[in-house]
């Protein structure tokens, strides 16, 4: 079964602090398995700047959601995961609950069974009104896949300034999912200040083009999004026919995926990995490795590991986002083959002689070599081929001429420490670059 606590702590290690029941944030992995006691008296703001209120029952703990849901908050004595946002309300979303009872809800009943298919297992919507500051909307559903069993509440609440969504998932429990979830709903109050929005969204969000309401997220795409990580859907028929057993060329590397795979014996077939989207592997944290995919973390030993060869990676045959971390690693010419990516950061050996492998990565948005700096680089013309870069963080000390970086069209950040004496003009006069730093000053 899913460990819904582990996944928030993943999640809690992806961003910089912590935050916690009592609203304190902290950058230290240790507290963040211990849940803090929200005080019961008050509304709590999770931005704390009086924009709303948010009470949240018991003892809990919270980190990031899926799909720029802000807040995943999972609680001591329950099993149950909920999912939190809160956003401006958006001019449309009348339509979303004044017809409730008229369309809204049927609408919605079959959406469930589009998005889910045969393993929706139940559907009701509802509505409660507690007097306490407007009606509460809401669905519950049970979803299954195999042996695995996830109930699932939703709820609404849509104030003048603010519209809250909240989703609860629960392995074992129907009742104590829908608990958490109208109880959460009940605490919520619109307060009146300043209009602000809670976290950045994707352009689309998970689900968005079978969901028509684009200011909500899709329930039902984030519920089966956990479905996938507990139980992943066995591969289709095409897919079997081109799928074979992965012959490791690193034995480092191999260790590695396996662990964070779960799979530590055995044939590890192509298909295995056909889910992973993100990969990352950090090796200089101490006497142990952290890897990470867009759904798991695990962290080994150092002791009897050692790798000396990322081409295993092509393996991810679905690969978007690649973080490489080993300071010792000096042939990254494997990566020129991974042409989907879209992100790629890297902290390898200073021995670093070209970044011709960059050339092929024609889908690159995001760049960052900001951790260790590469000396006996002095050619960069390969940035030509970047077009859909927007962001590039890089150190490379022997570069004095920027220019190519000014001509490319969609390129909003450069962060770059590079020679003293380099010519700054092209980048400056280069307008889409709104984020400028240069050798740690901030020029726009």
């Amino acid at each position: 079964m899913v460990n819904f606590k582990l996944m928030a702590l993943l999640a809690g290690l992806l961003i910089s602090g912590v935050y916690s029941a009592g609203g304190t944030g902290g950058n230290d992995p240790g507290s963040q398995t211990e849940p803090a006691q929200n005080p019961q008296t008050a509304y709590y703001d999770l931005l704390d700047d009086g924009a709303y209120g948010l009470n949240v029952e018991g003892l809990w703990t919270i980190g990031p959601g899926p799909d720029a849901i802000p807040w995943a908050i999972w609680f001591e004595d329950s099993e149950a995961f909920l999912l939190a946002d809160v956003q401006p309300t958006d001019e449309d979303s009348a339509g979303f609950h004044e017809t409730w009872e008229s369309g809204t809800s049927s609408l919605l009943g079959q959406l469930a069974e589009e998005n889910l298919g045969e393993e929706l297992a139940g559907f009701t919507p509802f509505t409660e009104d507690t007097g306490s500051g407007g009606p509460i909307y809401g669905m519950e559903y049970t979803y299954s896949r195999g042996d695995t069993t996830f109930y699932v509440t939703v709820c609404y609440r849509f104030c003048d300034a603010y519209t809250l969504e909240l989703i609860s998932i629960d392995p074992d429990s129907q009742a104590q999912s829908r608990r958490v979830a109208v109880n959460t709903a009940d605490s919520f109050t619109d307060l009146g200040g300043p209009r602000h929005i809670a976290t950045a969204r994707p352009e689309v969000m998970l689900g968005g083009e079978n969901w028509p309401w684009k200011y909500l997220h899709n329930p039902f795409a984030v519920s089966a999004y956990y479905m996938d990580i507990e139980s992943p859907p066995p591969p289709s028929e095409e897919r079997k026919l081109m799928d074979y057993e992965i012959r490791w060329i690193d034995a480092g590397m191999e260790i590695l995926v396996r662990a964070v795979i779960d799979k530590p014996e055995g044939t590890v077939m192509s298909s295995d990995l056909d889910r992973i989207e993100e990969f990352a592997v950090i090796g200089w944290l101490g006497d142990f490795y952290r890897v990470r995919t867009n759904d798991r973390m695990v962290e080994l030993p150092r002791e009897g590991i050692t790798v000396r060869s990322i081409e295993d990676l092509l393996e991810f045959q679905n690969l978007r986002v690649l973080d490489v971390e080993l300071t010792e690693l000096e042939d990254v010419r494997p990566i020129a083959s991974m042409t989907g990516l879209e992100s790629l950061s890297l902290m390898v050996s200073p021995e670093l002689k070209d970044l011709e492998f960059l050339r092929p990565l024609e889908r690159l948005k995001t760049l960052m070599m900001w951790g260790g700096a590469y000396p006996n680089v002095t050619d960069i013309s390969v940035f030509q081929n970047l077009t859909q870069l927007k962001s590039v963080m890089i150190i490379l000390p022997e570069i004095r001429d920027l220019s190519v970086f000014a001509a490319l069209p969609n390129l909003e950040q450069l962060w770059i420490n590079c020679h003293e004496d380099v010519n700054l003009d092209a980048v400056i006069q280069a307008k889409q670059i709104r984020d400028l730093m240069v050798n740690a000053q901030t020029i726009r």
